[in-house]
């Protein structure tokens, strides 16, 4: 989706760290090869908790959801005390690039 590859393009040119979830070696594949993120997670041929705490060992700092159900349990499991939890929503997107100049 086209607004989850915006949201790891803005988080990459501020500096982040990405970890992203998709299902398929294929759509994870596009993650890093195409769109540059750090890590990404294969939610139906790999456990979501088990991968987030190897690549987000110290905890997540911002999560931006999409999805729902399970991964947004398992994310929220794994966020760090004052971390951000941004719902889908291209408004926030657009105010975040408006923002921050990009």
């Amino acid at each position: 989706d086209e607004t989850n590859m915006i949201v790891c393009q803005l988080a990459k040119i501020k500096g982040a760290k990405v970890i992203g979830v998709a299902g398929g070696k294929d759509k994870c594949d596009v993650l890093i090869n195409e769109i540059g993120i750090d890590a990404a997670i294969d939610y139906k041929n790999q456990n979501v908790d088990k991968e987030l705490k190897i690549h987000a060992e110290n905890g997540i700092d911002i999560f931006f959801d999409n999805v729902g159900g399970e991964i947004l349990d398992i994310a929220l499991d794994n966020l760090k005390e004052r971390a951000t939890h941004m719902p889908a929503s291209k408004e926030l997107i657009f105010d975040f690039i408006i923002k921050n100049n990009l």
